[in-house]
């Protein structure tokens, strides 16, 4: 009888265990899996561990000179060992992932405390109202291709009530959103203005908002945002036009563009 478990065989493990931590950072449930089967493959090193430390002197000489040069304790000490590393490794992730998580609550919070308003359930109901085709004829526009090519450009789209602008637009931000899909240097923003929410689109509102969806693109928090954050929040107040003006500028400015788009201004 041969266990046939060598050194190597554990530093595979603790390689694979390493590159799988790697490749899926933002999956905790992969690790989850993973850290089970290990507590899996530990138990089972403890029920080889129990059956040998039951043998007698004799029996365990006998399998040992069968297993080869390591004897089967020295083995035994070595998947121990292998299987607290693996066990410390995961552990380590576990905090690292809970620190991450933890510091996006905050980021969200901090967000959430700018402005509430947002612009998403918007843009989902729009563009679920789109029948297929509609508003190709805007995306293959020269208009809009030379709006989207040539930097500074402003693209004014008139037309009466109920035309169904604001079915273009979100067709028109979706493309946007698709088209620099993963390119975080390209800042984002849009807006539906509506005469019934009258009330949440003041100045400050609208500045507001803008900031807080070019803040989402960035992988941290920018420190504009949160020095405003830090100066207003305890005193339950908010940042005037003015500070948030010069935030919404300086924030802009990390981004190689920025794309705006507002829905029905005059509603604002």
């Amino acid at each position: 009888m041969s266990f046939g478990i060598g050194v190597g065989d554990f530093i595979a493990v603790f390689r694979l265990v390493e590159d799988i931590r790697q490749r899926f950072t933002d999956a905790p449930a992969q690790f989850k899996a993973i850290s089970n089967n290990v507590k899996l493959l530990s138990n089972v090193f403890q029920n080889v561990n129990d059956i040998h430390g039951g043998l007698t002197d004799e029996q365990k000489t006998a399998l040992d000179e069968i297993a080869g040069r390591d004897t089967i304790s020295e083995r035994l000490e070595i998947a121990k060992a292998s299987m607290e590393e693996i066990h410390f490794i995961l552990t380590a992730f576990n905090a690292q992932h809970e620190l991450v998580k933890e510091r996006r609550r905050e980021q969200q919070a901090i967000l959430d405390w700018l402005t509430p308003i947002d612009h998403t359930a918007k843009q989902n109901q729009s563009i679920a109202l789109r029948q297929a085709g509609t508003g190709q004829w805007l995306l293959d526009s020269h208009e809009l291709q030379q709006w989207l090519d040539e930097p500074g450009q402003t693209l004014f789209c008139p037309g009466i009530q109920g035309a169904g602008k604001t079915i273009l637009i979100s067709v028109v931000v979706q493309d946007i959103f698709r088209r620099f899909a993963g390119d975080t240097t390209i800042g984002i923003s849009y807006m539906y203005c509506d005469f019934a929410r009258h009330a949440e689109q003041k100045l400050d509102d609208m500045l507001a908002s803008l900031l807080k969806q070019l803040a989402c693109r960035k992988s941290s928090l920018p420190s504009q945002v949160k020095e405003l954050y830090n100066l207003y929040e305890a005193s339950q107040s908010k940042p005037n036009h003015h500070e948030l003006c010069a935030a919404l500028q300086a924030v802009a400015g990390t981004f190689s563009r920025i794309f705006i788009i507002i829905d029905a201004l005059d509603e604002c």
